[in-house]
């Protein structure tokens, strides 16, 4: 039996042609103290590393720049976009905008202005939905920068919404941000430490990063005692990031006197009862016992964190 573990993305089988040399240092912290816990594929081997410093879980294999380009070519397919009527990586965006809307509210006053980035944020439809919300809410002006190799943006009809795309972080305009989404893109990105590094000196002081990620350690090694293979979906997913990674090594280890966490917890369930019910009702019963148990707890699927520059 095989399970996906997650909906956007395929497995492709990598050659040796495709693949780096194994370092042994996490990509995280640089720690070399790492178990492996899972084959994501064989022949050649990738294994599924545990960093015993910041938590942190990587393939022990990276793929190529080429590798990766080829995997990406077609990401955006006709498939998802029929699927999702938008060119991002999430079923339902208009509830996540508004999720996010709501966080926005909560952690800020309303302003004149407001700065998003959404980073890998595809045609910026989710930033675009919770603009719209804001709006309704005080804020008077939102500029979206969209930061995705995708040339596509949603489009507005109010002129106090103003989305720019921009294809990399190195191509961004000298400016800070008030509020970064990094939704489901961490897990991505071979080299991810300066990037997360890169994002985080983007913001304002008092600032707020969103940041989320798939987490399931848990499942994999039940997967291993039931017979049961779960796809990683890797080269997608090269990264699993959990609550002690994002809490742990996010303020204690890499920017301890920078950042303050304001929420973290299980992410948001982005499909509707509506749409999936089943995927909807498994979502909510899995993460159901954290907010009893708390961090004890392991069996999220994904995590999520909301943190704010402080210095």
């Amino acid at each position: 039996m095989k399970i996906a573990a997650a909906v956007f993305h395929r497995t492709v089988h990598l050659g040796e042609a495709q693949l780096y040399p194994p370092d042994p240092k996490c990509l995280f912290c640089g720690s070399t103290n790492r178990t492996a816990f899972y084959t994501l594929q064989k022949d050649p081997d990738v294994l599924l590393l545990k960093c015993n410093h910041c938590f942190a879980e990587s393939a022990s294999r990276l793929p190529t720049e080429q590798a990766m380009k080829d995997y990406y070519s077609n990401y955006y397919n006709e498939d998802a976009v029929k699927e999702t009527k938008d060119r991002v990586a999430c079923y339902h965006t208009a509830q996540f905008g508004d999720y996010l809307a709501r966080k926005v509210i909560k952690h800020f006053p309303p302003s004149d202005s407001f700065e998003v980035l959404d980073f890998g944020g595809g045609d910026g439809a989710i930033a675009l939905r919770m603009a719209q919300r804001l709006l309704e809410r005080s804020f008077k002006s939102i500029t979206i920068t969209v930061v995705d190799y995708n040339e596509y943006l949603a489009q507005s009809d109010d002129a106090r919404i103003r989305l720019v795309n921009c294809p990399t972080l190195d191509q961004l305009p000298a400016k800070k941000f008030d509020f970064i989404i990094a939704s489901a893109v961490i897990e991505h990105i071979p080299n991810p430490k300066p990037v997360i590094d890169r994002l985080s000196s983007l913001l304002n002081l008092k600032g707020v990063a969103y940041f989320r990620t798939p987490y399931i350690e848990p499942f994999l090694k039940l997967s291993k005692l039931l017979h049961i293979t779960i796809d990683f979906t890797y080269p997608a997913h090269i990264h699993d990031l959990g609550a002690d990674f994002w809490e742990g090594s996010m303020v204690r280890l890499l920017y301890p006197q920078e950042f303050s966490v304001l929420e973290s917890n299980p992410s948001f369930v982005e499909t509707t009862f509506k749409d999936n019910f089943l995927r909807t009702l498994a979502a909510y019963i899995l993460k159901a016992p954290w907010y009893l148990i708390g961090n004890g707890y392991k069996w999220v699927g994904s995590w999520e964190i909301f943190y704010r520059k402080i210095g």
